[in-house]
């Protein structure tokens, strides 16, 4: 085998196996910008009171 295209198979070898792979992202949750001092605020169907800082919002679950 031609050494040169012995050396181009192995850096592309090299290339496809040593590529990082991003770690998993985590997930953002979807909420509104109301801001409530505490947490009995009413969320509708599908949301949820959540405590973003010193805020109480409605997020999504």
């Amino acid at each position: 085998m031609n050494p040169l295209t012995l050396l181009t198979l192995t850096a592309l070898a090299t290339l496809t196996t040593a590529t990082p792979t991003s770690p998993p992202e985590t997930e953002t949750p979807i909420c509104d910008r109301q801001c409530a001092s505490s947490n009995n605020i009413t969320c509708g169907e599908g949301w949820e009171a959540t405590k973003i800082g010193t805020c109480w919002a409605c997020c999504m679950i």
